[in-house]
């Protein structure tokens, strides 16, 4: 998410290539999330790894954001805000 931040905030461009070698932080929130969208099977970082890197093979790590964002706004170990969430509409869990 630095990387996205220098982007955005202090305007730093990087390389396509640069994009390409970038990816998720694969933390808890966004591991639980591309498990629960089913992205992974199973709650394992390294497959996270890999999904972003197939789902978004020029920048991986654009993916990271905003799923980290949503485990942990909606998508919580506990309770999670299925209606409201942003991907509730196309959401396995919530299907």
């Amino acid at each position: 998410m630095i990387v996205l931040l220098l982007e955005k905030c202090f305007k730093i461009n990087f390389t396509e290539l640069d994009h390409k070698n970038m990816d998720v932080k694969p933390d808890v929130h966004v591991v639980r999330v591309f498990q629960r969208l089913g992205f992974i099977r199973i709650a394992d970082s390294a497959e996270a790894l890999r999904a972003a890197r197939k789902f978004n093979p020029e920048y991986p790590g654009a993916l990271d954001a905003p799923a980290w964002i949503i485990g942990k706004k909606w998508c919580t170990p506990f309770g999670p805000q299925c209606i409201a969430c942003v991907m509730g509409a196309v959401c396995p869990k919530n299907m």
